[in-house]
């Protein structure tokens, strides 16, 4: 097929969004195309026909806070045109200027209901380092009752539950969910390098899905023990609850229940129709705490890497 492949354009961006949301299953807004405020590599990239219409794209980045020489490398393909050497020929021009960056590792994620993905992935040399499972709950069949007693447990005994409206959203209280953050990700499966304080600002607070009642933030004695974050994805119409975490003298109480359940009461303030979240496979915990709130499982990821010799 004859494409080029080239840098991407003011004029691609909207067209790049539609293609992706087709291509991903799930709805991606222009401004998501934009570099973060927190990358140190930002390379989008293009595939366009001889009338300039966007068949697919790859996008290379590394985070500002990895010094490794890892890099994350995302291809999407319009469904129609896949199996037709676009995907390599985007891969094959990624995994060069990568190379000559000298990033050493290629990371990606393949949900596996995207067709021909893994297969497309193995074939270009990368192996499933770890899964992670996608689940969703719906709000219209939601029942909190069952949770009620877990949440008045913990509020008697002397936990209180504050959003970012109560608590404000100022440097003092920013910094704070920052530390209690880094801390509970120590824990996560998987988890690399944290996030610096300005590229946790800019990926928590400075993105349009930001809302100050989706940061829930358990308190004992005003000591910030735990918290759970609530975003508002408006072009696809859900909360995303993007990560739940308690300190460890607190863990085995129970406490993530009433902080998720706080989260649903966020979202059922909002248009959403469901709430999205993910978890790696070998999160045992936070998966059966989902499971208990209703969570269903929805999809699986495959987190793949090639070494590049």
């Amino acid at each position: 097929m004859n494409v080029t492949i080239r840098d991407l354009e003011p004029a691609d961006v909207e067209p790049l969004a539609a293609l992706l949301a087709q291509a991903r299953l799930q709805p991606v807004s222009p401004d998501a195309l934009q570099k973060p405020a927190f990358g140190q590599i930002w390379r989008p990239r293009v595939a366009v026909l001889q009338d300039g219409a966007v068949v697919g794209s790859s996008i290379l980045q590394q985070s500002e806070s990895d010094k490794s020489s890892h890099g994350w490398m995302h291809i999407d393909v319009a469904p129609e045109f896949q199996r037709q050497g676009v995907g390599k020929k985007l891969y094959q021009d990624t995994q060069t200027h990568a190379r000559s960056i000298g990033l050493t590792y290629l990371h990606g994620n393949v949900l596996e209901n995207r067709p021909g993905g893994i297969d497309f992935a193995r074939y270009v040399g990368f192996y499933t380092k770890r899964q992670t499972y996608h689940s969703e709950l719906s709000l219209a069949t939601f029942e909190e009752s069952p949770f009620m007693p877990q949440l008045a447990h913990h509020q008697a005994q002397g936990i209180r539950f504050a959003s970012f409206i109560e608590l404000g959203d100022g440097l003092e209280q920013k910094k704070k969910l920052y530390e209690l953050n880094k801390t509970c990700s120590t824990d996560i499966p998987g988890r690399g390098p944290f996030f610096s304080f300005d590229a946790f600002c800019a990926w928590r607070f400075d993105r349009p899905v930001y809302r100050k009642a989706g940061v829930i933030v358990a308190l004992a004695d005003e000591k910030w023990v735990g918290f759970s974050i609530g975003t508002y994805h408006e072009s696809g119409n859900f909360v995303f609850n993007q990560m739940t975490g308690v300190i460890r003298e607190y863990r085995g109480t129970g406490l993530s229940i009433p902080l998720k359940l706080m989260v649903t009461r966020f979202a059922k303030t909002t248009p959403s129709e469901k709430i999205m979240t993910f978890n790696d496979t070998e999160n045992r915990p936070m998966l059966r705490i989902n499971e208990k709130l209703g969570y269903k499982r929805s999809n699986t990821a495959h987190w793949v890497e090639k070494r590049m010799c």
